[in-house]
């Protein structure tokens, strides 16, 4: 009876690796790392060394980007399509207010941030002066702009990879700023999100005419995880 306790143990043991292993791996990875990493400090590598080593990490991260849009867009397809069209719209409306409200809160932590840490050097502007700043100050009411014209975007392939911002640029001629549309590296994951929702609320809606899309974003989804 006592022996069949630790075969019992070792065997649900296994069973747990079996069903975990990524995240025992992971884990595994992660703590090997960091103890290596704190041991090979005191060798002093060369940049060199140090480069080599990281690079299979590098590889790994640059692995992880590329699954990210193809996962978003395959799970939030297939979740919509699964969902009827109320509840769609309640998640598009939390969506976006989370989004509105998150950035908010980084705004004002920002600001807050600012004015009592007052990080960096003090005497830089009076060194540099005042720069090219007021070119970069923009309206509150741009902002506003800038977040419906991310959140409907005229391309999907460019909103993969940049986000709409208006800009401010000195006119010589006139003398004044003048307002451009602009476009910055970074992926237009409001843009993404709202689109993937209502192509897969229209799926939904569509019935067994449109199973074939849904199941082909279904299996996309599943490949990634």
């Amino acid at each position: 009876m006592n022996k069949s306790l630790p075969n019992f143990a070792m065997d649900g043991v296994k069973a747990w690796l079996k069903e975990n292993l990524l995240l025992f791996l992971t884990f595994t990875g992660v703590l090997s790392g960091f103890i290596l990493g704190i041991l090979l400090r005191t060798l002093e590598l060369s940049p060199e060394t140090i480069l080599l080593i990281a690079y299979p990490g590098e590889l790994f991260m640059r692995l992880l980007k590329l699954m990210i849009l193809p996962l978003i867009i395959a799970s939030l397809i297939t979740g919509a399509a699964s969902l009827n069209a109320k509840m769609n719209g309640m998640i598009a409306l939390r969506t976006i207010v989370f989004f509105i409200v998150t950035s908010l809160l980084s705004a004002c932590v920002g600001l807050v941030l600012v004015i009592v840490i007052h990080p960096g050097n003090p005497e830089t502007k009076t060194l540099l002066g005042s720069g090219t700043t007021t070119e970069k100050k923009i309206d509150i009411i741009d902002n506003f702009l800038d977040l419906g014209r991310n959140l409907i975007p005229d391309n999907l392939f460019q909103a993969a990879f940049e986000t709409a911002g208006t800009k401010y640029e000195s006119d010589t001629e006139k003398g004044n700023l003048a307002k451009i549309l602009s476009y910055r590296s970074g992926t237009n994951t409001l843009g993404i999100i709202f689109f993937c929702l209502t192509f897969g609320t229209v799926l939904g809606s569509l019935g067994k005419r449109a199973q074939l899309v849904v199941d082909f974003f279904k299996v996309i989804d599943e490949v990634i995880m």
